[in-house]
């Protein structure tokens, strides 16, 4: 992050709640960077387990023929009419059709589609609790944060397969929450969180730099033991 050190400096509340935001901003990014590792490793872990070989080859080829329509709304009508009968491979096309409403600013259908998927017993976990998290980054700044804590709540229970990623997002929004309410308390909560997270035998090296360079912008230390 180019800009931390001068984060470090003293700043008014109202000056570290617009970072905040700008940080939650940029990790909206990173959330559907995220997402597409995350599908394209799921899609070829099923592709080698279930050996679709040549459904997955069809289903890929109708993807990018999907893909390169030049107009936004064809490119929509030709992922919608992608049907396959497994339901995981049908929910990745669902994923691409979320990220398209998305990328174009269509936020309400983008998370109907997510919340679609979250909700389809049908599909693996995996799928719906993606699903679910990448609908929350999307809320984020249009819905309040005690309404996204309350999503994440069932992904970070144990045994999620997104636990982490979800638990760092709650400390997140409470310390956005705490800003918003000038709440010293629940400041605390989301640093006592974060902390709790990095030091998780699960957190990933990506995680842990997120966590250190949000608490040093509040000029926290890390404080945890390895």
């Amino acid at each position: 992050m180019s800009n931390s050190e001068s984060f470090i400096e003293e700043v008014s509340s109202e000056v570290r709640r617009d970072r905040l935001f700008k940080l939650f901003k940029k990790w909206g990014w990173i959330g559907g960077l995220f997402i597409v590792v995350v599908v394209g490793i799921a899609t070829f872990r099923e592709i080698q387990i279930h050996n679709f070989e040549s459904t997955a080859q069809d289903l890929g080829t109708s993807v990018v023929t999907a893909l390169e329509e030049e107009d936004i709304s064809d490119q929509i009508n030709a992922l919608r009419q992608i049907k396959t009968d497994n339901p995981d491979a049908q929910a990745i096309v669902d994923f691409y059709l979320a990220d398209i409403y998305h990328q174009n600013d269509n936020t309400d259908e983008a998370v109907n589609t997510l919340s679609g998927l979250s909700s389809n017993q049908e599909i693996s976990i995996v799928y719906r609790d993606l699903a679910e998290l990448r609908a929350i980054i999307m809320l984020e700044g249009s819905h309040s944060y005690e309404d996204l804590i309350t999503r994440l709540e069932p992904l970070i229970q144990t045994g999620a397969p997104f636990r982490t990623i979800a638990t760092e997002l709650k400390g997140y929004f409470l310390v956005g929450l705490a800003e918003e309410s000038s709440d010293e308390g629940l400041r605390q909560e989301g640093f006592t969180i974060l902390r709790g997270i990095y030091s998780d035998a699960e957190a990933s090296t990506n995680l842990k730099s997120r966590i250190s360079q949000f608490l040093t912008i509040f000029g926290e230390e890390v404080e945890v033991s390895n």
